[in-house]
């Protein structure tokens, strides 16, 4: 990594806790520069994810629609007010902290892909969206992590089961974000 990003990544001045809104623009800057990095941070979207709900525009909550009404739910829009809390506050300091750490510490993460070796897809699905590592044995036998991927859900995927979750991240591992290394 960079040395010059590190530091730019450490030196950014962090949103004063439930004082004012914050802006969007810092938000988009900060984020901005620790997305170049996403691909080897192991665990990038659950990290951000705080964050990253800065960036909406609205806030969309899913209740319980009343007995008599042909609805399961109802969505609930309300302006997001974009106020620092503690929980984006613990999840800027995890990302500070990552770009600190060395590799072995789970910092940034990296290794080249070597012909011929075996490559190892995981993937996995959360609340907030999908992951994937491709990584390849070692000669230790270990894994090393090559690139690591993840997105969050769109509106209708946030409603998918696990199982069908489960099987997305599969699908855009293999489709999407790790065709060129294993084909």
């Amino acid at each position: 990594t960079a040395p010059r990003i590190i530091e730019a990544i450490q030196n950014f001045p962090e949103p004063k806790l439930n004082e004012e809104e914050v802006k969007l623009k810092d938000i988009q800057s900060f984020l901005g520069v620790c997305n170049f990095y996403r691909k080897f941070i192991d665990n990038y979207k659950d990290l951000i994810a705080p964050i990253n709900k800065l960036l909406a525009e609205k806030i969309k909550t899913r209740i319980s629609a009343p007995k008599k009404s042909r609805r399961k739910w109802i969505i609930m829009e309300e302006k997001n007010s974009r106020i620092w809390t503690e929980e984006h506050h613990i999840a800027f300091q995890k990302i500070k902290e990552v770009f600190q750490k060395t590799r072995e510490e789970g910092g940034i993460r990296l290794a080249y892909p070597i012909p011929g070796r075996k490559f190892i897809i995981r993937t996995d699905a959360s609340k907030e969206g999908i992951g994937a590592v491709l990584a390849q044995v070692s000669p230790d036998g270990g894994e090393l992590p090559i690139m690591y991927a993840h997105r969050v859900y769109n509106e209708a995927e946030k409603y998918y089961p696990i199982t069908d979750q489960e099987g997305l991240a599969v699908k855009d591992a293999i489709k999407k974000w790790f065709h060129p290394y294993i084909w």
